[in-house]
């Protein structure tokens, strides 16, 4: 695609505690509770931005090559959080730039660990 498709990115963490807060929400009739809930922080933003900002943290000159879109894929995603912040008493506490500063400053850890 162009890059221009946006998607709403959660830093890991955050969907690791919504995973524990869904599995240890208690159920009201002794049997157990499923919904589905959207585990994101309700801001989109383009490929192209997201690409950018990793190039930036991870101070990468590296090209960014945009290829053919895939059959089905969607144009644009946001997600709603309501559902979550109500039934789980969810909502991500970092945004998707402070998710991305902190996966960068881990992968740049990880790279000067000695094997």
């Amino acid at each position: 695609g162009d890059g221009e498709m946006t998607r709403d990115f959660v830093y890991v963490k955050d969907v690791a505690r919504a995973i524990v807060m869904s599995l240890l929400q208690e159920s009201t009739d002794n049997e157990a509770t499923f919904d589905n809930f959207n585990v994101c922080t309700g801001k989109s933003i383009t490929i192209n931005t997201l690409a950018d900002q990793v190039r930036q943290k991870m101070n990468s000159s590296s090209d960014v090559k945009h290829l053919a879109p895939r059959d089905g894929d969607i144009r644009e995603s946001s997600c709603n959080s309501e559902k979550a912040a109500k039934g789980l008493q969810f909502t991500s506490t970092a945004t998707q730039e402070e998710g991305l500063e902190k996966t960068a400053m881990w992968f740049k850890e990880q790279s000067t660990k000695k094997t």
